[in-house]
């Protein structure tokens, strides 16, 4: 006769209600913070394009009044992209600042991250661009799921990574200006 096959050896645990319940226990223990990450997740990904729905009705009806919350990091870029236009006209960072900060494009986050340009300090970020790059994957899939085109985003992700690519993963999100003065080789005094 041949041994016996290995296999797996049933273990023989009592049933008890005490190991009922801690079996419960840790079940449940295991199962909210899964689903409270995945409630915390999915809005994360929900609210920015519940904004994005919100302002493209408004467009749509036309109702332009007051101000569309599009604030965007290609916005972000475009701002970027003229602060280096001007210095390397050779104007003053704190100018540029200035001007754009007190004109028609004006914006929360040209407050915060134009002081950032100006002072060339992309330290303690508000948004790290490796963290911000998560969220922009999260958006190039939805937007493939769909089969939607999306050149301008697919441009401006092209500066978050040659921002990664230059070691700025763990700065703010401000510093694609580095990444744009890179690329026009612009040298600051």
């Amino acid at each position: 006769a041949s041994p016996p096959a290995p296999g797996p050896v049933p273990l023989a645990v009592p049933v008890t209600p005490s190991t009922k319940r801690t079996t419960g226990l840790l079940a449940a223990l295991v199962t909210v913070p899964v689903v409270l990450t995945g409630l915390w997740l999915s809005g994360r990904i929900v609210r920015p394009l519940r904004i994005l729905e919100a302002d493209m009705a408004r467009v749509r009806q036309l109702d332009l009044e007051g101000d569309l919350r599009l604030e965007s990091r290609f916005r972000e870029i475009a701002r970027m992209r003229d602060a280096v236009l001007g210095m390397k006209a050779g104007l003053d960072a704190e100018l540029i600042y200035q001007v754009m900060n007190n004109s028609s494009g004006r914006s929360r986050m040209l407050e915060v991250r134009g002081l950032r340009m100006v002072k060339d300090d992309y330290d303690n970020p508000t948004m790290k661009v490796k963290i911000f790059q998560k969220d922009l994957k999260i958006i190039e899939s939805f937007a493939a799921s769909l089969n939607c085109p999306t050149p301008l985003f697919t441009s401006t992700n092209q500066v978050y990574l040659s921002a990664l690519a230059m070691g700025l993963g763990d700065k703010d999100t401000a510093s694609v200006c580095a990444v744009l003065e890179q690329w026009a080789q612009l040298k600051r005094k």
